[in-house]
């Protein structure tokens, strides 16, 4: 049986992408929440229910691999999917080392998330 995506939570702090990827996957028939901080995606956490969550690793205040974790606390099972334009292979091992469910460099290829935040999502309800 294929799992179907519902929801997704989509944390940068480039209003950009988020205009972008939530207008995507919506065209997907996918709720896309959208928050531009480590702080609003906690909120949104707490008051929604997410399949996944897709975040940049480098924010202002709370990075991603420490919304991970405070995610964590929250919804242990939620998948994280981490995104950078930034990152090397060093943190690339910390992010997988500390739990995030898949790593990914932008600009990622659209149906490339898609497949990936299907596969977690999946994964976590196996």
């Amino acid at each position: 049986m294929e799992y179907t995506l519902r929801a997704v939570l989509l944390v940068d702090d480039e209003p950009g992408f988020l205009d972008v990827m939530g207008r995507r996957l919506r065209r997907r028939g996918i709720r896309a929440a959208l928050a531009a901080s480590g702080q609003e995606a906690l909120e949104a956490v707490r008051r929604e229910r997410f399949d996944a969550v897709v975040t940049d690793l480098k924010m202002p205040g709370m990075d991603g691999l420490a919304l991970m974790e405070c995610l964590r606390d929250i919804v242990p099972d939620l998948p994280v999917v981490l995104l950078t334009g930034h990152a090397g292979e060093t943190e690339a091992r910390e992010a997988v080392r500390r739990g995030v469910a898949e790593y990914l460099h932008k600009p990622c290829d659209f149906e490339v998330l898609l497949k990936t935040l299907l596969r977690v999502a999946e994964e976590k309800h196996v």
